[in-house]
């Protein structure tokens, strides 16, 4: 069975992890509205944790569910949803692995800030494709190996060998609370290939939060300064898969 990073385990807070990412978290709210269709029918928001993006589909939808493994996160996000007064929206302590959705049950799945945890990625998209409807859209948000920093680190050192290996790259040695976690960095035509694999089309791709700088540097300019730097940059780092963060919009293929 493939391991997991287990955030209930170690204690972590992952609601803390976006206290000083107000970019982040913006870059990717603009990207999921963008990437996801205009009428997302039943969704599944996988890996969901506390609902950090349910303000961005949770209008759109005739109905969601956030599924994940941690059940700390999951309270957090339905003490959201009944604050709110949230009807469309429930919540669901899940295997990503084994879920207990019935097949095609949902018309739009979404991974966002999830897959760079997952040691089986083809038993993950498999797992995916059961759930969704032919035809269904899959959102996938993948940690890219060869971002911009990376490749100038690889160039520095002479290191022509990284730019052939296609390899995960594993960070396993970044820990959670001090329990070890799951961290991978993945190639893009890899992901690519094992999507293919899985039965899914790419409809649309997109480099996300390309502006990964120091805190400090990022502290220093408005939030809407740094979105329009992030804006123009968007169609370079697509076209040669330089940010962090690369995301897909997919179709299930119907045969």
């Amino acid at each position: 069975m493939a391991e997991i990073s287990d955030y209930d385990r170690s204690g972590y807070d992952y609601t803390k992890y976006w206290i000083e990412r107000q970019y982040e978290d913006e870059a990717e709210k603009r990207a999921l509205s963008v990437m996801l269709p205009q009428t997302p029918g039943k969704l599944l928001d996988l890996g969901g944790s506390f609902g950090r993006l349910m303000s961005v589909y949770g209008l759109r939808v005739k109905q969601a569910v956030i599924a994940d493994y941690s059940e700390k996160a999951l309270e957090v996000a339905q003490k959201t949803i009944n604050e709110q007064n949230i009807n469309n929206v429930s919540t669901s302590k899940q295997d990503a692995y084994h879920m207990s959705f019935a097949d095609g049950d949902f018309d739009t799945v979404i991974l966002i800030r999830v897959l760079h945890h997952i040691e089986n990625v083809d038993e993950l998209f498999a797992e995916v494709n059961r759930v969704l409807k032919p035809g269904g859209i899959f959102v996938l948000e993948m940690a890219n190996k060869m971002h911009l920093k990376n490749v100038f680190k690889h160039l520095l050192k002479f290191d022509l060998g990284f730019f052939n290996n296609r390899e995960p790259l594993n960070l396993s040695s970044t820990m959670i609370n001090n329990e070890a976690g799951i961290f991978y960095n993945f190639h893009p035509k890899t992901i690519e290939e094992q999507l293919k694999n899985n039965g899914f089309v790419v409809v649309k791709k997109r480099s996300v939060s390309n502006l990964r700088l120091p805190a400090r540097i990022k502290n220093l300019l408005p939030l809407t300064v740094l979105m329009i730097l992030d804006t123009l940059l968007t169609p370079f780092f697509t076209a040669l898969n330089l940010g962090p963060s690369i995301w897909f919009t997919l179709q299930k293929r119907q045969d």
